[in-house]
């Protein structure tokens, strides 16, 4: 998915480490270290494939964005893009099969039930997408919608934020920089009612801390500071 996953859960997993220590310390006044391992949490976040190994014995293999454990759950063509069905009962699935007009697939006895579903899952995912394959998406969706059956699009990075959601909540912070230039980032996803979480500090531009840096914590001089700037050591 071209992010670095295992990092921020990571970083998930140590904030609430931290806010158990804290809670910790204020029942019994004791500190306590926390070990955080990358390997460890992500090996963690395999939640239901891990299960699939070790309750239910089975390896799991790549599968692309099909789900494991549920069928039809992945990202579907259509005519102009793509869109993710995500039917996670039974229920939902009749609710598909009338929405694309699918009378065989209702009734077929290879797709009654989830674990049906599972064994015949490329059969099940080819007749579907023969459906949505000559649908716009804006199709697709609205029969979906119409039969309460989950989904949504498959956007782009900036299709992601022209979203009328992702503005409605007003996601996107805009800060200026000490150079006067812009820049627009996503800000904190949660809102707190009572302390809001603040974005008002822009990224830093390249050096713009070095002096600070340089002489607050090693006690540099200015003449030593302009010798390391005549010499191109820093800007």
């Amino acid at each position: 998915m071209g992010v670095a996953i295992s990092d921020l859960v990571t970083g998930l997993y140590a904030t609430i480490s931290i806010l158990a220590a804290l809670r910790h310390r204020e029942e019994t006044g004791q500190g306590q270290h926390i070990d955080c391992s990358l390997l460890d949490c992500q090996t963690a976040a395999m939640a239901n494939q891990a299960a699939n190994w070790l309750v239910g014995g089975v390896v799991p293999k790549p599968m692309g964005n099909s789900h494991p454990n549920v069928v039809p759950y992945r990202v579907f063509e259509v005519a102009d893009g793509h869109i993710i069905i995500a039917c996670g009962n039974d229920g939902q699935f009749q609710r598909l099969c009338q929405a694309f007009d699918m009378k065989d697939e209702a009734t077929d006895p290879r797709f009654l039930k989830n674990v049906d579903r599972v064994l015949n899952r490329q059969a099940i995912d080819d007749l579907i997408e023969e459906r949505t394959s000559k649908m716009s998406k804006q199709r697709a969706l609205e029969l979906l919608e119409q039969h309460a059956v989950p989904g949504g699009p498959i956007n782009n990075i900036p299709e992601v934020f022209e979203d009328p959601h992702i503005q409605a909540r007003g996601l996107l912070k805009t800060l200026e920089r000490v150079d006067g230039t812009a820049i627009t980032a996503p800000g904190f996803p949660v809102k707190l009612s009572e302390t809001p979480a603040r974005s008002d500090i822009a990224p830093p531009i390249l050096g713009v801390h070095t002096q600070e840096v340089l002489q607050e914590m090693l006690m540099l001089k200015q003449d030593e500071l302009d010798i390391l700037r005549k010499k191109g050591i820093i800007g």
